[in-house]
């Protein structure tokens, strides 16, 4: 008689925090808070709290797509692995904090370590599966521990039917996007009226001397080219945090330097150079700064890549400063 082994059960639902609307997210917050008496007791008022954020999370945040791929210690996963994987993590945000020979050593040896001991727990498991095998055993749960054991890479997704023709497409799409055919006439016509004055307006600012002209210092070069992504140069008192404002319904975050492009209609594919170098100088952006900004800006030429197919470059006549040169 053959056992049929049960399906595994479903992953559990996962928030994608990438995606959060912060706006609505706070909103519907709010307004359910707001909806709970204050003369309820404690433990309902905070089972109604958690049931309320959670009620704002599934509306405000998209789940996310629940992975099928098999990782390698997923078959001996436990606390155990779970210690080590911390401890592993730990030492190498210690080792790119602080880089010297006794943290890389410290490093060294507990990588060594958590390796030795996973594969122990892999040499025990696979000693206690093949000790529970018998003639009852089916194929199919043997294929599933195996599989489970050699983690395989997830399926690949089907590949376009003509990768050439449809990168071609993509980047003549994008390139008309930045033609200024798309522009009102009026505004074109103001545009050609306009060019003279500010080519004037960019040249002087460009032959003005700022503080930004100076010459970089050997300790800024040093600390530009150390590449650290867990602090910031200097000392902890030290230290210049940089926030940056937020949109109210929505999770992506705006550079303050892109709100002087909030006024031209559509600033990210139909701003004109000149008109944003225009802008820069009315805001004291002078010298070179501006002089390679203004290099930066003409001239741009883009071409797309799609499943291993390269296009031709397209040049961009009104073209933003976001896009990959």
């Amino acid at each position: 008689m053959a056992v049929r082994l049960s399906p595994p059960p479903p992953l559990p639902l996962r928030f994608n925090m990438r995606q959060t609307d912060c706006g609505r997210f706070t909103a519907i917050t709010e307004a359910l808070l707001a909806e709970i008496p204050e003369d309820l007791p404690l433990a309902m008022r905070a089972s109604l709290f958690t049931d309320s954020i959670m009620e704002a999370a599934s509306q405000a945040i998209p789940l996310a797509k629940p992975h099928t791929r098999l990782y390698r210690d997923a078959w001996i996963y436990g606390p155990q692995v779970k210690e080590l994987n911390r401890r592993v993590n730990a030492a190498r945000k210690a080792y790119r904090r602080a880089p010297s020979p006794s943290s890389r050593a410290y490093l060294h040896s507990v990588v060594h370590h958590a390796r030795a001991v996973k594969n122990g727990l892999r040499e025990q498991a696979w000693l206690d599966w093949c000790c529970s095998l018998g003639s009852r055993t089916t194929v199919g749960a043997m294929w599933q521990r195996v599989k489970a054991m050699y983690a395989p890479s997830p399926r690949t997704l089907p590949t376009h039917p003509s990768p050439d023709a449809e990168t071609d497409r993509l980047a003549r799409i994008i390139a008309s996007r930045s033609s200024p055919v798309y522009l009102p006439l009026p505004v074109r016509h103001l545009q050609a009226s306009a060019e003279e004055g500010r080519s004037a307006t960019i040249d002087a600012a460009c032959r003005l001397e700022a503080p930004s002209d100076a010459p970089f210092t050997s300790e800024e070069l040093r600390s530009a080219l150390y590449g650290r992504r867990d602090t910031v140069p200097g000392l902890d008192l030290q230290k210049e945090h940089h926030y940056l404002p937020h949109h109210l319904s929505g999770p992506f975050s705006v550079p303050l330097w892109l709100c002087h492009l909030l006024d031209l209609e559509k600033a990210l594919e139909l701003a004109q150079p000149l008109a944003i170098l225009e802008v820069l100088a009315d805001k004291d952006v002078a010298g070179r700064l501006l002089h390679w900004v203004c290099g930066f800006l003409h001239g741009r030429t883009a071409s797309v890549r799609f499943q291993g197919c390269l296009s031709e470059s397209l040049s961009h006549a009104h073209s933003h400063s976001l896009g990959t040169p």
